[in-house]
């Protein structure tokens, strides 16, 4: 369990939109590690991730490992079976 710190409370009122994604499980333990280290909520980390990469010529973040149209994306597995979700 990752415990939160309030300096990281964000004031009353202030904008935000909710962001239910999956991800792999190492990324998922390098947020969590991440996390726990600088004593952070987890949103913190995320929004700190995004804002630390700088766009290049493309708009896109310098350095990021991101899929292109037609790349197979990886799967994300439960056992040895894929794990589906419906809509």
């Amino acid at each position: 369990m990752i415990l939160m710190s309030s300096q990281y409370r964000r004031p009353r009122g202030t904008p935000k939109v909710a962001l239910n994604l999956f991800v792999a499980p190492e990324v998922k333990e390098l947020i969590d590690a991440y996390a726990a280290r600088a004593n952070a909520p987890l949103w913190a980390i995320v929004e700190a991730a995004v804002r630390a990469g700088a766009p290049d010529e493309t708009g896109l973040p310098a350095g990021w490992t991101l899929p292109s149209e037609g790349d197979t994306l990886p799967t994300f597995e439960h056992g040895s079976a894929p794990v589906r979700h419906s809509a």
